[in-house]
């Protein structure tokens, strides 16, 4: 006999399944878009700075293209991480 799953949340009590977090519609429409991250990653590190935005947010220069390319959804962390190298927290290298 398998141990039980208790992450199962029904869908109807607007959690988050598999962390147990309440989902957050309300902040659906504020998501960073593809380019206000390209925007932050060119006011903060130029034109030549994926390896140094990939650094920064501690990521691939892959996944920076496809955020900005609208291949993926930008993670809230990473747009989290944007807020606060923006207003001068250093990365945590």
């Amino acid at each position: 006999m398998g141990r039980p799953n208790v992450h199962k949340v029904p869908a109807s009590t607007g959690q988050n399944a598999r962390a147990g977090c309440p989902q957050r519609p309300e902040m659906a429409d504020k998501r960073m878009t593809p380019a206000s991250f390209a925007a932050w990653r060119l006011r903060l590190y130029g034109h030549r700075s994926i390896k140094a935005a990939a650094d920064a947010l501690g990521c691939s220069r892959t996944s920076i293209r496809a955020w900005e390319a609208g291949e993926h959804k930008i993670p809230l962390y990473i747009a989290l991480a944007c807020q606060a190298l923006a207003n001068g927290l250093p990365p945590m290298n």
